[in-house]
């Protein structure tokens, strides 16, 4: 894929192909080879190291500080490496998109707003020149806010769940089955 500069895109081949009904299909081929990989992993630790350096140096430690925007940037740049190292799939850029609110709630900070119509993050991601021109694509979509709660009242997750196999048990849990009883007629 080319952008309109007729600079390459890497990893990716985008194809629209009619399928057996005639119907257009967009097809994607990813093409991660070993090396970007690497360097994806590499960008990945290094960006979740320089999260963690940011947030040490904030002045109050408290869950109601703000994070600067810098931070911020960080940790969108994290979902865009996360998305473009991950196998494309329906759920990539949801957990990319999960992941990064959970971080910006820890960092007293919410996202308002979502991608506009016939646009979505995982082709902005794929298809971006780099996590700077993500950052502010996703930066015009969503309106990051300070959070409008404090999260210090919520129980933690270590004590919730002392260990791995209680946590899976409720991640597995069948939720819309148990709830059949509460639904109204």
């Amino acid at each position: 894929m080319k952008d309109r500069e007729q600079k390459a895109l890497d990893a990716y081949s985008l194809l629209l192909k009619l399928d057996n009904e005639e119907k257009l299909m967009l097809m994607m081929d990813q093409q991660l080879t070993w090396a970007k990989s690497q360097q994806y992993h590499a960008e990945l630790d290094f960006l979740w190291q320089k999260i963690i350096d940011e947030k040490r140096k904030l002045p109050n430690t408290s869950p109601t500080t703000l994070a600067p925007d810098s931070l911020i940037d960080l940790v969108l740049s994290l979902g865009y490496y996360f998305i473009n190292l991950m196998p494309v799939s329906r759920s990539t850029a949801m957990v990319a998109q999960c992941t990064t609110a959970g971080l910006l709630l820890g960092l007293g900070r919410e996202t308002v707003g979502r991608a506009p119509i016939k646009k979505e993050v995982l082709m902005e991601a794929l298809t971006s020149r780099g996590p700077e021109a993500f950052c502010s694509k996703i930066r015009s979509w969503h309106s990051i806010k300070k959070a409008t709660s404090a999260l210090t009242h919520l129980e933690s997750v270590s004590d919730r769940f002392q260990t791995y196999r209680q946590m899976i048990k409720a991640l597995h849990y069948d939720l819309p089955t148990s709830c059949t009883s509460y639904r109204s007629p």
